[in-house]
């Protein structure tokens, strides 16, 4: 992709179990119950259960676990 969409996150969810990140930015937040990451757009929260990260690399994270809740948090209009 080019342009405007080269920031944008990619999350893919298999199920409520495994979700993949592309294009975050840090970790904000990380316990069993809730991780919240940084994006370039603002803040996304993922609540659950035995929530772990596996396979993070510099711009994408894998979270395993069981996945509750997914919570948008735009910065900036």
């Amino acid at each position: 992709m080019n342009g405007v969409f080269d920031q944008m996150p990619v999350i893919t969810i298999l199920g409520n179990e495994t979700l993949t990140i592309e294009n975050f930015l840090n970790i904000i937040e990380y316990n069993d119950e809730t991780i919240r990451l940084k994006l370039k757009i603002g803040i996304v929260a993922i609540t659950g259960r035995q929530l772990e990260a596996k396979n993070m690399t510099q711009d994408q994270i894998t979270i395993k676990g069981y996945i509750e809740g997914i919570n948008f948090i735009k910065l900036g209009g």
